[in-house]
């Protein structure tokens, strides 16, 4: 009794203990000064630069008193991981074209250009850096930074590098905190694969936690609640450009690993390549309210979340993929605004789904300005996020008079007449043109849509906001809440003034005279001293603010001027009878900062097209499918015939779909066409009499041999580690096929250098090739291999024949990784090759004959194949093949082991393959019925016998549910633990590598035509 008296009195005292504030100022130690916070306590993080936290913040807070930390401003209370020591000087690198290297003591875990607005991507090396725009890659060991940047050109005063590997902040089992008006930039992690451990913030085993008015740029992802979090919600934050290229799972706001009582709220998120919001992985009870979502690669994602879930008054629209998806699970959605194509288990009325090439499509009130309202007369009108009218209107310098202006179509005529007719507190937005002078005698918002130019714009009331104007004099005096952003002002004067703002505005003059209490922020301005104004990041010169907020929230930042692209050659590389390879160059050009990367299947840029023929009209063409440096070659040429060729940039960049058409990209980062001139050659009549060289290599000459490997050559990897590529530029023929080859079985490892490497062996335009013996491991996920003009797989055949893949082991441990990608290609022959991990083993579309037989796939991480689509009159045989189950987290749920459409084929053969079962495993789902999950009659027959009955296939197959390697380290898939740990870890490390002997079946086990033998000739 007395222990709960004193216990009631402490406890009491608690409350009556009135909160404490605290400072803290850039310099000091934050965990000190958070680990002795205490209920009720608030810490106030001064103006400035802060470091990432060295340790977890675990206070706790009470729900009477939260623990408050907050910004004192919350565009500069800022944490960055960005260094504030670094004083570049670059010299052009020899033998690296577009590659600069400076200096730079310091480790670099990140590079961001702020001034093209871009998150480079780390390079697997220095070797072949030219190939590779928008990238950086750091030699510690001579302490220089290798950068080829977003335009090929020197680096400007825009790149910033980042020094600390991993979050920000981390929240370990706290609770009952606020964090609130903060801006958090920079944050990633020292390896790519692990870019999801380098978010901005990251929770764990917290509870109650509240994120608010917080801004997040340019980290690998801006918050993340994981780890069993409970009530969390992040209401009214700014989100952009948080891109985790490593995990593509990832979003800039995510919620997952079993969190419970998740709420996003009020929030902006925009620009990423990756998933906007994202609950996943077990999220618990999910509500999205009033977020915008906008130029995702995935909008707003429930994927395996639980519990009650909601959705209302979100929009979400541009994203490359899906707008929206509850994947057909129970969920509430009410009043959302979402872009087709989206999808929706409660589609009810009060959803306003449109789609832009639809008649009926709603016409928003500024998308510039993020106003997705709907205008006066919109179609969509009462449903929707903001299902009535906006009340806004609209003025244009010349305009019938009778308009009422509440629609971008019927402006009001001049600004003068909007503003006499504007309520107080409305918005009037002003088409592109000049206007008259005018004064603002009411509180109102003037908004430019284009450029919009006024003379002499005079301020006489209190609470006016402008944004995206060009005026020449400015004038504004004693008043208060003026809010100027994105300005654009030759002489403005602004005097005895109150909580004046200005963020993102240009000046040439500036008379700031008796004014207080009010904020200049990111502008461009003279050099003087602004009393009674807060400054940060403000600069005298265009395209030199600091830090790197890229734009104020709301507004989108001004577009870079479009350049004129650049055309160097054509060449011929290589002529034969009836081959020709013909190279290029586009120096200045690329779609690193535009293209598609977070989809299986994406459409593959095409920035410039060889045009040819017999005639000098040149009729025929074939797009290239290069990025900066450009090979095609032409095939089944006449011998002695004359050939005109020349290459076109198109006037807009155009995309390779799967289907092989050629489509318009929605983009135009380049102004105008550009057309080489017309030249000619006439192949031999006769092939060279040589036979083909072979070459023996060492590790670090792949990439150097594979430009010079001709028909016939071959080309031998000793023994070692080769982080490149065998991309040959020069096709093989028939009868002189170029091969390569490990000269000892087992010894030969293509390795994509920590995941960032797209592929070991690309093949586009190359006919008559040979892969045998090789061991691949640690290439790329989705989002690391769309670039250098590659896409995704460790083997990517495209456009090519007569394709031989022998005696190879394909590892896909590590991350995300397709193994054979294959399109508009055929006569491709698949033998003896062992397919461990991946998440896909072959896959493609468009495959003309193909044969899949003598393989191992063993403990597939989802499908064995992926085949989309053939061409029409072939042939395909996948035979005496090895299935040796799936991941036991994909097969407890009757995932689909692969998917293939015969339609089209003249025949198929998918039979005598023996297939392993775990006995634990009672689902049994082969797949192949366009499911990617077990159907809902699956009541009926499992295993081969129900594959037989939907498809027709497998009459003589096998089912086993006992089975061992020779070595005796076979594991069962359905154990995922023991897998991890002795199969998939080590391999990621690098500390376990097995050869093709490794997977060689226990001696009588099976028939030895079946599965991949070591032994096999």
């Amino acid at each position: 009794m007395q222990k709960l008296l004193l216990w009631l009195l402490f406890s009491l005292a608690a409350l009556l203990l009135p909160a404490r504030e605290y400072d803290l100022s850039p310099g000091e130690d934050a965990c000190e000064r958070i680990s002795a916070l205490q209920p009720g306590d608030t810490l106030r993080i001064r103006i400035g630069v802060h470091p990432a936290l060295t340790g977890p913040i675990s206070v706790k807070g009470t729900p009477e008193q939260p623990i408050v930390i907050c910004g004192e401003d919350p565009d500069l209370s800022i944490f960055s991981a960005w260094s504030t020591n670094f004083l570049p000087q670059w010299t052009a690198v020899p033998g690296e074209r577009f590659a600069f290297a400076t200096p730079c003591p310091e480790t670099v875990v990140s590079v961001t250009d702020v001034t093209h607005d871009l998150q480079l991507q780390p390079a697997p090396g220095l070797a072949g850096l030219s190939g590779l725009r928008g990238t950086y890659y750091y030699d510690p060991e001579a302490q220089q930074l290798y950068v080829h940047s977003a335009d090929g050109r020197q680096p400007g005063s825009g790149l910033r590098i980042g020094t600390h590997s991993g979050h920000l902040i981390i929240l370990q089992a706290a609770e009952n905190i606020i964090l609130r008006d903060l801006s958090f930039t920079g944050s990633s992690h020292r390896e790519a694969k692990l870019s999801a451990l380098g978010s901005a913030i990251r929770t764990l085993n917290t509870r109650h936690l509240r994120i608010e008015n917080c801004s997040f740029y340019f980290n690998t992802g801006g918050v993340n609640i994981t780890n069993h979090c409970y009530d969390s919600i992040v209401r009214k934050c700014f989100f952009r450009q948080n891109n985790s290229y490593g995990y593509s799972e990832m979003a800039q706001l995510f919620f997952g690993s079993y969190c419970q009582k998740n709420q996003a709220i009020d929030n902006i998120i925009m620009d990423g390549r990756t998933h906007g919001l994202r609950f996943y992985s077990g999220a618990e009870d999910c509500t999205a309210t009033g977020n915008i979502i906008v130029n995702e690669m995935i909008g707003l994602y429930y994927k395996a979340s639980k519990g009650e879930r909601r959705a209302e008054r979100n929009i979400v629209l541009g994203c490359q993929a899906f707008n929206f998806s509850d994947l057909n699970l129970p969920i509430s959605n009410i009043h959302n605004t979402l872009q087709k194509p989206s999808f929706l288990q409660d589609d009810n009325p009060t959803n306003l789904l449109f789609s832009p090439e639809e008649k009926d499509t709603p016409r928003w009130v500024a998308p510039e300005y993020l106003d997705f309202r709907l205008q006066e007369g919109s179609p969509g009108s009462g449903r929707g996020a903001y299902p009535e009218p906006a009340a806004v209107l609209y003025a244009a310098t010349t305009a019938e008079d009778y308009n009422l202006g509440t629609r971008m179509d019927q402006p009001l005529p001049g600004l003068s007449r909007a503003l006499n007719t504007a309520p107080e507190h409305s918005t009037i937005y002003l088409l592109e043109g000049t206007y008259a002078s005018a004064t603002v005698s009411k509180p109102v918002t003037l908004r430019g849509m284009g450029k919009v130019i006024i003379p002499e714009l005079t301020i006489t009331s209190d609470q006016v906001n402008l944004a995206g104007l060009e005026v020449n004099r400015l004038q504004a005096r004693a008043v208060q809440a003026l809010n100027c952003q994105q300005l654009q002002v030759e002489t403005a004067t602004i005097s005895n003034s109150k909580t004046v703002s200005i963020k993102h505005c240009q000046f040439q003059q500036l008379d700031w005279r008796d004014n207080h209490s009010s904020r200049i922020l990111f502008s461009v301005l003279p050099a003087r001293e602004y009393a009674g104004a807060r400054c940060g990041g403000n600069s005298r010169q265009p395209g030199t603010l600091m830090p790197g907020h890229a734009l104020a929230a709301g507004l989108k930042p001004a577009p870079h001027p479009a350049v004129q692209p650049q055309l160097e050659g054509p060449a011929l590389s290589a002529l034969y009878p009836s081959l020709v390879t013909i190279s290029w160059i586009t120096p200045n050009i690329g779609s690193d900062s535009w293209r598609e990367r977070d989809n299986w299947w994406t459409p593959r840029p095409v920035l410039s097209l060889l045009e040819y023929g017999t005639t000098p009209e040149c009729t025929q063409q074939i797009p290239s499918l290069g990025e900066i440096f450009h090979s095609v070659s032409l095939q089944d040429l006449q011998p002695d015939t004359k050939y005109y060729y020349r290459v076109r940039i198109p006037a807009q960049p155009l995309l390779l779909n799967v289907h092989g058409a050629l489509q318009p990209a929605p983009v135009s980062p380049w102004a105008g066409n550009k057309l080489s001139e017309t030249f000619s050659f006439t192949t031999p009549a006769d092939r060279p009499a040589e036979s083909g060289r072979t070459y023996h290599l060492q590790p670090g000459e792949l990439n150097r041999y594979s430009a010079l490997a001709r028909p016939g050559d071959t080309l031998i990897l000793s023994p070692g580690v080769y982080r490149e590529t065998f991309r040959p530029p020069v096709s093989g023929l028939p009868g002189a096929p170029i091969t390569l080859k490990a000269a000892e079985t087992g010894q030969v490892i293509l390795d994509g250098a920590g995941h960032l490497i797209p592929a070991g062996v690309y093949l586009d335009l190359t006919d008559h090739i040979i892969i045998d013996g090789i061991i691949f491991r640690h290439f790329a996920n989705k989002l690391f291999s769309n670039r250098q003009g590659m896409e995704y797989g460790q083997i990517q055949i495209l456009r090519s024949r007569q394709i031989d893949i022998n005696n190879c082991v394909f590892l896909g441990h590590g991350a995300y990784q397709f193994f054979i990608n294959m399109k508009w290609s055929g006569d491709i022959r698949i033998r003896n090759n062992v397919f461990f991990t991946g998440v896909n083993g072959l896959g493609g579309d468009k495959i003309g004959n193909l044969l899949v037989e003598q393989n191992t796939f063993y403990d597939t991480s989802i499908r064995n194949f992926m085949l989309n689509s053939f061409r029409p009159g072939s042939r395909v045989s996948i035979r005496q093949n090895l299935f040796l189950g799936q991941i036991g987290s994909k097969a407890r749920f009757g995932t689909t082991m692969g998917e293939l459409n015969e339609d089209g084929l003249t025949e198929l053969q998918f039979d005598h393959n023996i297939w392993f079962f775990s006995p634990d495993n009672q689902i049994r789902f082969c797949g192949f019925e366009r499911n990617s999950n077990l159907p809902t009659d699956a009541d009926g027959p499992r295993g081969l016998e129900r594959l037989r009955q939907k498809r027709g296939w497998e009459q003589n197959g096998q089912e086993i549910s006992t089975f061992q390697f020779a070595n005796g380290r076979f594991i069962d898939p359905w154990d995922d633990k023991r897998c991890q740990q002795e199969f998939s870890l080590p391999i990621a490390r690098a500390e376990f590598v097995p050869a093709l002997d490794f997977f060689d079946p226990e001696p009588g086990l099976i028939p030895e035509h079946i599965g991949a033998h070591s032994r096999r000739p």
